[in-house]
């Protein structure tokens, strides 16, 4: 067993941002950790992992890596984003499928935000991401409905015009479309930007695996927009996790008044968020340089397209 199938096994048999098992790839490479996995040696593992990994069949997950259609990127290859290696837990691996050139990310925005924004907040996403998009910027988010959806539309109205591009971090596999209703989102995605994934093809979204996957793409972004959270949002976890790797932090005002504000607003009032408002603002704290450049007069043309598009 290679370094490559060590990763995807250990992958398919345990979570991501396990400290105990980044650990030991830290310090005996992966073979050495699949090994202690297959014989029980981790105390922190649940004994269900051991047998797991004892009834894993290897030439199952590389069939399933196949079907997927993904590249499959682990550190020191060229294509690997070096600016996860920055997290206290870096992802073992990463599945990718797409067209758009990964050294591009490291020109990147994350835009998040709640579930269930209002009309303003999903506008504001919009608007944000298609303009960024159009200076070039690739804008990273999670896939979900709401601010991400509203987020990947907007970079998506102007990645047809080739400026720049659009990446979902999902909490699901690849192979996996999680919500349901965004089929026809992933399959633009793909065609016009990136889905990436620390987990197996075909594995499933479930609550725990949102939030973690959340400190990924903090780390792929040169900074990260809050667009309407409430206090208990989670993409807050992502605003903190940016915090926690010294990128910058911006927050999108809402009424004073509206509980899906809060959040930003809380981020604001602790300084751990800087109050933007306009791209203009984002260029100035993560480009200065674009920020004295003219913004690209958007048009008509991607607001009849964003008008079309459901999010």
């Amino acid at each position: 067993m290679d370094d490559r199938l060590a990763r995807k096994a250990i992958m398919s048999v345990s979570e991501p941002g396990a400290v105990h098992i980044s650990r030991s790839i830290s310090m005996h490479g992966s073979v050495e950790t699949w090994n202690r996995i297959l014989a029980g040696n981790f105390y922190e593992q649940a004994p269900q992992t051991t047998a797991n990994a004892l009834e894993l069949d290897v030439g199952e997950i590389e069939t399933e890596w196949e079907r997927s259609g993904a590249r499959f990127l682990i550190p020191g290859d060229a294509d690997w984003p070096i600016s996860v290696d920055a997290l206290a837990v870096p992802p073992i691996g990463l599945s990718v499928i797409g067209n758009l050139d990964l050294s591009m990310l490291s020109r990147s925005v994350a835009i998040v935000g709640s579930r269930i924004p209002t009309h303003y907040g999903v506008r504001i996403a919009q608007e944000l991401a298609a303009e960024l998009t159009s200076r070039g910027y690739v804008i990273v988010s999670g896939g979900a409905i709401g601010v991400d959806a509203a987020a990947h539309h907007g970079a998506l109205s102007m990645a047809r015009e080739n400026y720049g591009g659009t990446c979902a971090v999902l909490a699901c596999g690849v192979s996996e479309v999680y919500p349901k209703n965004h089929a026809s989102l992933f399959r633009a995605i793909s065609a016009n930007g990136l889905l990436i994934s620390e987990v197996r093809p075909n594995a499933k979204a479930f609550k725990a695996r949102f939030l973690i996957r959340n400190r990924i793409i903090a780390a792929l972004s040169l900074g990260t927009v809050v667009v309407e959270a409430a206090v208990r949002s989670g993409s807050l976890r992502t605003a903190y996790d940016a915090s926690e790797l010294h990128r910058h932090v911006m927050g999108i005002p809402g009424q004073v008044n509206s509980p899906l504000s809060a959040g930003v607003h809380d981020l604001i009032i602790k300084g751990v968020a800087t109050l933007i408002t306009n791209v203009e603002d984002i260029c100035s704290l993560i480009s200065p340089l674009d920020s004295v450049q003219p913004a690209l007069d958007l048009g008509a043309g991607w607001r009849r397209y964003l008008n079309g598009v459901g999010t």
